[in-house]
């Protein structure tokens, strides 16, 4: 029974307090540089669907114009077809580039989202701490 209380009154020691709380606030940073890190690979997934519409969205135009030149630029149905068929062409290849655009984005938000949830949850990080990670600050 002495060896109980003696563990106890150890775990009330100044020291052994402090060495708790050290290993407190080091698991709240690395709970912190994680939750960041998740954020960062979210965000740069929302940022490639941006880049990937983007492009999509210049690849239809500068397609489309080059169809309209090469309609404009021939007086035989061959090249208005063939104007034509460039015109679509470079409409498909625009929406299905940004229809992957848009599915990229939503991975990253759902990606987001969980971490919101995550960071939520956490049970190593106080209101202002959360805010701070989920960049609400």
């Amino acid at each position: 029974m002495t060896e109980t209380t003696d563990n106890a009154l150890t775990a009330l020691t100044p020291d052994n307090v402090e060495i708790e709380k050290k290993s407190l606030e080091g698991r709240t940073a690395q709970a912190m540089d994680r939750y960041r890190d998740g954020y960062l690979h979210a965000r740069t997934i929302i940022g490639l669907g941006e880049v990937i519409k983007t492009i999509a969205w210049l690849a239809s135009c500068v397609l489309a114009f080059a169809g309209m030149v090469f309609w404009s630029s021939t007086d035989n149905s061959f090249g208005e077809i063939g104007g034509i068929l460039i015109i679509l062409v470079g409409l498909i290849l625009g929406g299905f580039g940004y229809i992957l655009g848009v599915l990229v984005q939503s991975a990253g938000q759902s990606m987001k989202a969980h971490f919101d949830c995550a960071v939520n949850g956490s049970h190593f990080l106080n209101d202002d701490q959360r805010a701070e990670v989920m960049s609400l600050t």
